[in-house]
């Protein structure tokens, strides 16, 4: 019982989490512009198939090994952005 009572704070105060980052604009999108990334960036999927010791699988990761990969690159440096703009409150803080 005690255990229940505990997941159901838990459950309420990751909801009032999300409530107050909404209401404060950290979850919505700033009119469309890319000033601030509010998701990660995602790949996109191209499936590869791979074999091995007669085993068939399909990646659709495969291409993000490509290091010389123009879209890699991009891809990599938009991650980057965006962790950069994530830690960026929490840098402030810690100074």
């Amino acid at each position: 019982m005690l255990k229940m009572l505990k997941s159901i704070k838990l459950f309420y105060l990751i909801i009032l989490n999300i409530i107050f980052a909404i209401s404060s604009g950290k979850l919505s999108a700033e009119n469309g512009s890319q000033k601030m990334q509010n998701f990660p960036p995602k790949a996109p999927q191209k499936f590869q198939q791979l074999e091995k010791h007669g085993d068939v699988r399909q990646d659709p990761y495969y291409w993000l090994k490509e290091r010389t990969n123009p879209e890699v690159i991009k891809h990599l440096e938009n991650e980057n952005k965006y962790i950069l703009n994530i830690m960026k409150e929490y840098n402030k803080e810690l100074k």
